[in-house]
């Protein structure tokens, strides 16, 4: 899988980089799990009076719009290998 910063470092990329950004496919797994700990984490810290109500508004709505972004990119990676199910059994059947 090509890296999204290929071509801009004349250096290679150290190993450490690397490994750190393997778990991004496992990480996009676990964000439905990951946002409702923000959220939880959020208004915890407001109820210890930590962090004002404005502020767990910003970090929950930052959640809402990471998770709604999430979902749609979801969608379209199903819709897109259901299309390509489609086609391909087509051209089988062809």
């Amino acid at each position: 899988m090509a890296k999204m910063w290929a071509g801009r470092f004349s250096k290679e990329v150290d190993e450490t980089v690397n490994a750190f950004n393997s778990s991004i496919s496992f990480d996009e797994r676990m964000f439905e799990e990951d946002i409702n700990g923000s959220i939880a984490h959020a208004k915890m810290l407001l109820k210890q009076n930590i962090i004002e109500k404005s502020d767990e508004e910003k970090i929950v709505s930052a959640d809402v719009v990471s998770f709604q972004k999430m979902t749609v990119r979801r969608f379209r990676l199903v819709l897109r290998k259901s299309f390509q199910i489609s086609n391909q059994v087509l051209l089988n059947s062809i």
